[in-house]
């Protein structure tokens, strides 16, 4: 049997925040919890769940797709004891990351906003630098990959721009939510239509759908600043910032719903997986 990458241990962990999270803002706000917990609950909630999916699919996936020398399976040579060694120490450096990303919750809602923050951005970047080695530019040219690339800088500057000016922590959550986790849902999705589609090779090709996602979401999240710069034009902005967004989400749906509705060609569904299997084992092989 082929044992979840070592990556998913985030999902269930991801999970678990998030119901935790919804819980103990259903307890406070019944008034049967102390008030320390909002702080706990609304955070852990909004983003637990969602760093920590996060972590667990791009931990995995981002090396993959931005072109990384990522081995697929053990080191030839290693014993099957020696890979279960190396797959336990991996799930036990992510399980201590854990430990210390749900425990910046906790110290959010005691309070210290700048350490649990700064203690979160740490969490994300050293996990990320860990996984996908974000700090070089992708090998893969293609234009979702460079949009992927820059969705996981904009998480980890907002993270630690929250962390080191805590007074402008909305505005710098603007750059994880905005520029982090919808350009990313954006450059991901477009991905995994099209190579579902039977359209792989476009992928290759440069796609207007992303030059509106890029500049639709670099508007919005501009304006969105803007708004928290200027509080007496506060709604003028807003409004700028939604409109910039929705034009987004409109064009991308334009262009890919035509290819979800369209039936798929006998056979093209099991093509486009062995295509996809072929291009991982190739980055594997250059790891090699």
């Amino acid at each position: 049997s082929v044992s979840p990458p070592t990556e998913f241990v985030w999902l269930p962990i991801a999970l678990a925040l998030g119901l935790v999270g919804t819980g103990l803002l259903m307890l406070a706000q019944a008034g049967g919890a102390p008030a320390w917990l909002m702080g706990v609950a609304r955070s852990m909630a909004q983003q637990g769940f969602l760093l920590g999916t996060v972590l667990g699919v791009a931990g995995f996936m981002a090396p993959r797709l931005m072109g990384r020398d990522v081995l697929l399976v053990t080191p030839g040579g290693t014993s099957p004891e020696g890979a279960l060694t190396i797959r336990r120490r991996r799930i036990r450096l992510h399980g201590l990351a854990a430990v210390a990303f749900a425990s910046s919750f906790i110290v959010e809602g005691l309070g210290a906003t700048r350490l649990a923050y700064l203690l979160r951005a740490t969490v994300v970047t050293a996990e990320f630098a860990w996984t996908s080695r974000f700090y070089r530019p992708p090998a893969a040219t293609e234009g979702y990959v460079k949009l992927l690339w820059v969705s996981i800088w904009m998480l980890m500057l907002g993270l630690w721009g929250a962390g080191l000016v805590p007074r402008y922590r909305v505005a710098m959550l603007h750059l994880v939510f905005l520029g982090g986790f919808s350009l990313m849902t954006f450059a991901v999705g477009t991905m995994v239509v099209l190579s579902h589609a039977g359209e792989a090779q476009r992928l290759r090709q440069p796609l207007w759908v992303l030059r509106v996602v890029g500049l639709g979401v670099a508007g919005s999240l501009i304006a969105r600043l803007i708004a928290e710069a200027r509080p007496t034009w506060f709604f003028p902005w807003l409004g700028v910032a939604a409109v910039c967004w929705m034009g987004v989400g409109i064009s991308w749906l334009v262009f890919i719903l035509p290819r979800v509705v369209r039936p798929l060609a006998p056979g093209a569904f099991e093509q486009v997986h062995e295509e996809a299997k072929r291009r991982l084992l190739k980055t594997s092989a250059a790891a090699l």
